[in-house]
């Protein structure tokens, strides 16, 4: 039924009849890219919502930057990570201290890079360790995301807290030791923080949105 259909198409196009209706031709080529059309469309929702709290985040409490804001970054990470995919968190991770920085939250440049990079580590061994743990593996979601936040976590802290010695101090001489303090510990505590709040909101949220992207 397929090849005689794909015969007729391909006679119609060779007879200058583009026009024409092929009327044997299975609807699943058009199922197919509406599917595709509404996974990309939903993805598209998530990642702007996601980019938007985190955004909402940052301005509505700037002035308890670290101790909320810095976990509820986080969250928006990772649930972006988890419901749309690592581009997604990485887009989410570099546009949010970009914002920072044109809103003044976080008005030393040099910090800007830092930030980023975090963020794209996080998102990295956040997505890397759930793809790789769950590939050909029957383990239940919950089990691979804590192990996977406890990586993610750990490789953004291990990362600030290298460049905020090694590589800011080539541009600024005299960092001040509540930069430095800041971006050591904490930064694990806040990335754990907000990886915890956002696996607990995976396993709240409707399982249609959740599983669309765990079956993918």
């Amino acid at each position: 039924m397929l090849e005689r259909s794909a015969v007729k198409a391909a006679s119609c196009v060779l007879m200058g009849e583009r026009d024409r209706e092929v009327p044997d031709l299975p609807d699943v080529y058009s199922c197919e890219s509406k599917g595709k059309l509404m996974m990309k469309t939903r993805n598209l929702a998530i990642t702007a919502t996601m980019l938007a709290i985190a955004l909402v985040f940052q301005l509505g409490f700037a002035q308890f930057s670290q101790p909320l804001v810095g976990p509820l970054v986080n969250m928006t990470l990772f649930l972006t990570t988890a419901l749309v995919g690592i581009p997604a968190g990485i887009l989410v991770g570099c546009c949010t201290p970009v914002a920072a920085f044109v809103l003044g939250i976080m008005p030393v440049l040099p910090l800007l890079p830092v930030v980023a990079v975090g963020n794209v580590i996080l998102v990295l061994l956040f997505g890397l360790v759930r793809r790789i743990a769950k590939n050909g593996n029957q383990i239940r979601s919950f089990q691979i995301d804590i192990p996977a936040v406890l990586a993610a976590a750990l490789g953004k802290f291990a990362v600030l807290a290298l460049a905020i010695r090694l590589f800011v101090p080539l541009f600024m001489p005299k960092v001040a030791p509540k930069i430095v303090e800041a971006f050591s510990l904490p930064q694990l505590f806040t990335a754990l923080i907000g990886g915890a709040v956002a696996l607990l909101l995976l396993r709240l949220l409707p399982a249609a949105i959740v599983n669309r992207r765990e079956n993918k």
